[in-house]
């Protein structure tokens, strides 16, 4: 059995190379396919949630391919998530114990950039709203992934701990520019963005539907409940726009943005669905994205796979 602390995960997926990463992104696109296409093959009931106090957590199982996945999660307002990711054999023995955190943030921003890999898009520009987790691994993955992409990290305030991230990220080698929601230049960096990530808890509209432009691929994953919102839902009852969620079934009970839209499954489709269609669009495409218990097993087992190729980890012989 294999354990990986919050440090060593975090090393691992920091020093990825890009054939691993691009590696991990294709074991995701199969698992999503599979999950949309062939969904008698992936077992995973929707994640399920105690609350004791201002603390919940949160219970992800996922069973696939002779691997069982269970991801727990503690969300609070007093701090930061914690949880952990277990994988069990066939035989229901423990091969895995990693910290969620960084796996989950990775996870996350790998599913809302296969569209882009998947149809080759020529990335120019980037906007990624947030500066917590899930907007630092969007703009790791983007560098690493798009080379040459000129990404803007938006923050809410300007405080020591977002200039901490920023300086992180530079000092990584990442070309990153900052600006605060309130700067004027915002509306022209949107406009000129070829993609947008929202990576925040938000309850009020980003930005309004107005500033983006035509062919623009905006990818929504912070908002995760039905009174939260990331997106002017006019953007997305935009004509032309496609709507791409990660599960239709987790989308329409969890995610604000459709639900405030009044959007239907039949006004969606399944990232699975449009992976396996290998099709390009020249229209705004719109990625609604909950969080899926298969992402976790597949990265979880890729991490695995590389860790131990690389022989990180501490490993715990005959635990049973």
């Amino acid at each position: 059995m294999l354990i990986l602390p919050h440090h060593e995960t975090s090393t691992l997926l920091r020093t990825l190379t890009h054939e691993e990463s691009r590696s991990i992104a294709e074991a995701l696109e199969a698992a999503l396919i599979a999950f949309s296409t062939s969904p008698d093959r992936i077992k995973q009931p929707l994640r399920s949630s105690v609350t004791n106090g201002d603390d919940t957590t949160l219970f992800m199982p996922c069973s696939y391919s002779g691997t069982t996945c269970v991801k727990t999660v503690t969300v609070s307002p007093n701090h930061p998530p914690n949880g952990n990711i277990t994988l069990l054999n066939s035989s229901g023995q423990l091969e895995a114990v990693m910290n969620a955190e960084e796996v989950t943030a990775y996870r996350t921003a790998l599913a809302s950039m296969l569209l882009l890999l998947k149809w080759k898009w020529d990335l120019k520009t980037a906007v990624v709203f947030g500066t917590g987790k899930q907007g630092e691994w969007a703009v790791r993955l983007l560098s690493k992934l798009f080379p040459g992409c000129r990404i803007t990290m938006v923050g809410r305030k300007v405080t020591a701990a977002e200039a901490k991230i920023v300086e992180i990220l530079r000092s990584d080698g990442v070309e990153l520019g900052y600006m605060n929601w309130k700067d004027d230049g915002l509306k022209v960096k949107i406009e000129e963005a070829t993609a947008v990530f929202c990576c925040t808890p938000a309850t009020e509209v980003l930005f309004p539907e107005g500033w983006v432009s035509g062919k623009t691929y905006v990818s929504a994953i912070g908002s995760y409940k039905p009174h939260m919102i990331e997106l002017d839902t006019e953007l997305l009852k935009r004509e032309g726009a496609m709507v791409v969620v990660d599960g239709m079934d987790a989308c329409c009970i969890e995610a604000g943005e459709l639900i405030q839209a009044g959007l239907e499954p039949k006004d969606l489709r399944e990232l699975g669905d449009v992976l396996a269609a290998e099709e390009c669009r020249d229209e705004t495409t719109v990625f609604k994205c909950v969080g899926l218990a298969i992402m976790d097993l597949t990265v979880a087992k890729e991490v695995v796979r590389i860790a131990e190729t690389r022989r990180v980890g501490t490993i715990v012989e005959s635990f049973d």
